[in-house]
C-alpha cells in the first residue's frame, strides 16, 4: 500500500501547557521537555486529541477506524512523530489562585499555583506517514482540532495547522558496490522502549540496543502491511543487532564507524572517599582511565554496565559512552472502564539516538530480491516501527562495506562478542563459556586447539523469545553474553583469528543476529581509551557559583515584595531582550506608590543589574527567587505564631 509522508506545522495562537505531572522549585506544573531540554508535545497526546474528533467527522467507517487503529491486532494506519520545536523557547509562567471567600478577593494560600506555558506564536513541527487515501480524513480532523494541551475548554492552547509534503521523504541511494555486508545507520524518530522482560514490575526496563530478531520482525511486519509483491526469502540473510552510536562522533559515514558493547574486561576505578565527605558524583568529572583486567591481572575495578558501549572512527581512539535512557511516567487504562488506571514507568532510549546495523548475505546469496522488497525502507522513504508503542525508526544512510582484510601477523589477538553467542557441546548442552577447542570447532578451523591459548572473561545469560505460530513463549536458551572478551595467543593464534573473521557469525540463530564477534590485534586494545565526563554538575561549575551567590543574597533579605511581585520580576527578566532591558526594568522598581517593598531588597536588584551577561542575570534572578520563597514562608509562620 503506497504511503506518503507529510510535515505538520502547528502555530500557537494562545499559550499552551502540556504537563509532566511534576513541578520543580517555584513552578508547580512544568511543561514536558525532551532529552535536549526543549519543550514538545508528545505524539500520544496529538493522536489522542485527533482521535477524539474522529467520531464527529466520520464515525464507524473502516477508513476512520483504521486511521488510529482498533482492537483485534489492527494497528493504526497513521504514524505520527511528536510536535517539536527547532529553537530554544523561553517559556511563560501563569499564576492561578482562588479567593478566600465570595466577598474577599484575597488569594487562598493553598491555591497559589504557578504553571509554565509555551508562549503564543511558537511553532512546532511534526511528521506523519499514512496512506494517500487517508489524507482527506486527516485534513478534516486538523480543521476541527483547534486546541491542544491542558485547559482547551478555556481557550488555552489554540493552534493553527499547516500540512505539506515532507522534504525528509526524499530517497537516498545505497552507496558503494554490492558486497556481502550492508550497513545501515538508523535514527529513532521517537523515544524507543524495547522491553527486556515479559513480566515487568512498576518499571518496564528497556534494552539499550535493538536486537536483530526485532529488526527482522519489524521488516517482516512492514512488508506484510505496507510492502508490495511477494515476500522475499530470508534464507542466507543475517540481520545483526542495531547498536547505539554516541552523538559526539558527529556525522561521519557509517562505513567509518566501529561500535561494540564494552568488553567485560574493561573497568573503571572504584570511587574513593574524599576529604570533605562529598559524594563521588559531586566530584569534578575529569576523564577516568579505563583499565583492562585481562592485560593487567589483579586490578580491582568496576565492571561495565549492560548499556555501556565503545565506538571509534576509523582507527582512532575508542570512546566510551552510554545511550541516553530516560524514564517516562505513564498511566494505562484498566481492562474495563470501572477499573482504576495503572500507574507505571517505562524506560525509553531517547529520541534521535542513532544506531548502526549490519546485514550479512551468505556466499551465493543474491541480495537483489531483498533490496527490491525493502527499497522504500533502505532509502529512507518509509519508517520501520519497533518496540513498545511502535516507535518510528528511519534509515538515514546505507552503504556497502568492503570485505574485511586479513589480520596482520601478531602474537596476541582480542576476540569480543558483539552479540550473544549460542553454542552447544557434543551432548547438545548450551555452552556457558568458550575454550580453545569449542572456538576452533565453532568456526570449523583446521588449527590444532593445543597450539592456541585462550584466556578470557565471559558470562552466561538466558535468551528468551516468543513463538508467534504457537502463541507461546520459547524455551529459554543459555547464551554467552555480549561483551565477553578473550585473549588469543599461541602458535595457531594468527590462523584462528583469520578463520574467525571469515566464518562469523558463529553458532545458532545467526539469521537473528546471534554469534557476531569483533577480532582485532591486542595492540589496538580498548584500554587506551578514556571514559568521557560524567553527566553531572561539578561542585565548582559556573552554575554552582551562581547558586551559591544567590543563596548569600537571599539569606540577607528580610521582608520585601510579595510572591506574585517576585514572579512578575522573574518573568520580566527572563523575557528581556538584553542586559539594557533588564537594567531598565529594575530601575523602575520602588518608585511607584504601593511598590516601595522593593526598597527592602535593593542589594538583590543591584546584583542582578550589575551583570553584563544576559544569561547570567537571568540565572541569578531565578536562583534568588527560588532561594527566597522557603525563607519567606518560614518568616510568615513566625510572625503569625
Amino acid at each position: 500500500m503506497a504511503r506518503t509522508r507529510y510535515a505538520l506545522t502547528a502555530t500557537l495562537e494562545s499559550d499552551l501547557h502540556t504537563g509532566t505531572g511534576m513541578g520543580a522549585g517555584g513552578i508547580d506544573a512544568n511543561v514536558i521537555r525532551d532529552h535536549d531540554g526543549r519543550p514538545y508535545i508528545p505524539r500520544s497526546h496529538l493522536e489522542g486529541v485527533l482521535a477524539s474528533h474522529l467520531r464527529a467527522v466520520e464515525a464507524n467507517t473502516a477508513q476512520a477506524l483504521a486511521l488510529f487503529g482498533r482492537r483485534a491486532n489492527h494497528s493504526q494506519e497513521a504514524t505520527f512523530t511528536s510536535l517539536r520545536t527547532c529553537v530554544d523557547l523561553i517559556s511563560r509562567t501563569w499564576h492561578s489562585t482562588a479567593r478566600v471567600s465570595f466577598a474577599n478577593r484575597a488569594p487562598h494560600e493553598d491555591t497559589l499555583r504557578v504553571i509554565e506555558y509555551l508562549p503564543a506564536g511558537s511553532k512546532l513541527l511534526a511528521e506523519v506517514e499514512l496512506p494517500e487515501h487517508c489524507l482527506p480524513l486527516l485534513e478534516r480532523l486538523l480543521q476541527r482540532c483547534d486546541c491542544l494541551g491542558a485547559g482547551r475548554t478555556r481557550g488555552d492552547g489554540r493552534v493553527r495547522w499547516d500540512i505539506q509534503p515532507s522534504a525528509s521523504a526524499r530517497s537516498s541511494a545505497i552507496a558503494g558496490a554490492p558486497t556481502r555486508r550492508l550497513r545501515l545507520e538508523l535514527r529513532a524518530r521517537e523515544a524507543v522502549c524495547l522491553p527486556r522482560t515479559g513480566v515487568p514490575g512498576n518499571t518496564i526496563p528497556t534494552e539499550p540496543f535493538i536486537r536483530g530478531q526485532q529488526l527482522q520482525g519489524a521488516l517482516a511486519a512492514w512488508h506484510f502491511t505496507r510492502g508490495a509483491g511477494a515476500s522475499p526469502s530470508w534464507s542466507g540473510i543475517s540481520i545483526g543487532d542495531a547498536l547505539p552510536l554516541p552523538g559526539a562522533l558527529g556525522a561521519e559515514t557509517p562505513a567509518d564507524l566501529d561500535v561494540l558493547p564494552t568488553p567485560l574486561s574493561l573497568g573503571s576505578p572504584k570511587p574513593s572517599s574524599t576529604p570533605d565527605q562529598r559524594p563521588w558524583w559531586a566530584m569534578p568529572s575529569g576523564a577516568a582511565q579505563v583499565g583492562d583486567r585481562l592485560a593487567r591481572r589483579g586490578d580491582v575495578a568496576k565492571r561495565p554496565a549492560a548499556e555501556a558501549h565503545i565506538a571509534r572512527v576509523g582507527k582512532g581512539p575508542w570512546t566510551h559512552f552510554k545511550p541516553a535512557i530516560n524514564v517516562h511516567l505513564r498511566h494505562g487504562p484498566g481492562e474495563t472502564p470501572a477499573d482504576a488506571p495503572n500507574l507505571f514507568a517505562a524506560e525509553e532510549i531517547a529520541a534521535h539516538t542513532r544506531f548502526a546495523c549490519d546485514i550479512d548475505f551468505a556466499a551465493g546469496t543474491d541480495p537483489t530480491a531483498f533490496l527490491a522488497a525493502f527499497d522504500a525502507v533502505l532509502t529512507g522513504r518509509s519508517w520501520l516501527l519497533v518496540g513498545r508503542g511502535r516507535a518510528p525508526l528511519a534509515v538515514e544512510h546505507t552503504v556497502w562495506l568492503a570485505a574485511t582484510p586479513a589480520l596482520r601477523q601478531e602474537a596476541v589477538y582480542r576476540v569480543t562478542l558483539t552479540s550473544e553467542l549460542l553454542l552447544r557441546d557434543d551432548w547438545l548442552r548450551w555452552l556457558p563459556g568458550l575454550d580453545a577447542a569449542s572456538l576452533v570447532a565453532a568456526c570449523a578451523s583446521s588449527v590444532d586447539p593445543k597450539t592456541v591459548v585462550l584466556d578470557g572473561i565471559d558470562e552466561a545469560v538466558e535468551v528468551r523469545g516468543f513463538n508467534f505460530a504457537s502463541g507461546l513463549p520459547r524455551a529459554p536458551a543459555l547464551a554467552i553474553r555480549r561483551g565477553s572478551t578473550y585473549r588469543l595467543s599461541g602458535a595457531g593464534a594468527h590462523q584462528l583469528a583469520n578463520d574467525l573473521v571469515a566464518a562469523a557469525p558463529l553458532g545458532e540463530r545467526t539469521e537473528l543476529g546471534f554469534g557476531r564477534l569483533h577480532v582485532t590485534p591486542e595492540s589496538e586494545g580498548h584500554e587506551v581509551a578514556t571514559s568521557g565526563p560524567r553527566a553531572v554538575t561539578p561542585i565548582d561549575s559556573p552554575r554552582e557559583r551562581i547558586l551559591e551567590r544567590a543563596k548569600t543574597i537571599a539569606d540577607g533579605i528580610k521582608g520585601g515584595p510579595s510572591r506574585s511581585q517576585w514572579f512578575a520580576l522573574r518573568d520580566g527578566v527572563l523575557h528581556a531582550a538584553d542586559v539594557a532591558a533588564i537594567a531598565a526594568l529594575l530601575a523602575g522598581l520602588g518608585h511607584k506608590r504601593g511598590d516601595r517593598a522593593w526598597l527592602a531588597v535593593e542589594p538583590a536588584l543591584t546584583a542582578i543589574k550589575q551583570e553584563r551577561d544576559r544569561d547570567v542575570a537571568r540565572e541569578l534572578c531565578d536562583a534568588i527567587v527560588r532561594w527566597r520563597f522557603p525563607r519567606a514562608r518560614a518568616e510568615k509562620q513566625e510572625n503569625h505564631g
